[in-house]
């Protein structure tokens, strides 16, 4: 098992977080008894701990890989206003450089100004005013 030193900071940052530094957490983690181990000694009758909980240490593996989700770039207004028109909004009004979309079922308009590069407060406020989740925000950038 290796830890993981992918934060900003490295080293020096790991031991003031826990007050404990790497060679440390590698003593601790070598000495923690192993899965099946702890299992036992636990009386689970051979069911496996999901983890080791050790203070201050983090592991690599697959549970992080999991748990890594997608970022929300930022994207020009026209991608954004692709995504909102197969999400089913009509973009019948314009306001200066603002776009505004309506749906039926929504209770605010989204509104998308003409920016070459929309900001993630904007593309995030969007989302929660149409009520769009990421997978679906995701599945429809994908398409335009």
């Amino acid at each position: 098992m290796e830890l993981c030193r992918s934060f900003a900071g490295g080293e020096r940052t790991a031991k003031r977080r826990s007050g404990v530094g790497p060679a440390a957490m590698e003593r601790r983690l070598a000495s923690a008894p192993s899965r099946r181990e702890g299992a036992l000694a636990d009386g689970l009758g051979g069911a496996a701990k999901s983890h080791v909980n050790i203070p201050g240490l983090r592991l690599c593996g697959a549970k992080d890989e999991v748990n890594r989700r997608v970022r929300i770039k930022p994207v020009s207004w026209r991608q954004l206003r692709c995504v909102f028109e197969l999400d089913g909004f009509v973009f019948r009004r314009a306001r200066g450089s603002h776009w505004i979309g309506e749906k039926p079922g929504v209770l605010r308009p989204v509104v998308i100004p003409e920016y070459e590069e929309i900001g993630l407060d904007i593309i995030r406020g969007n989302m929660r005013t149409a009520g769009m989740s990421r997978e679906r925000y995701f599945g429809l950038l994908a398409r335009c």
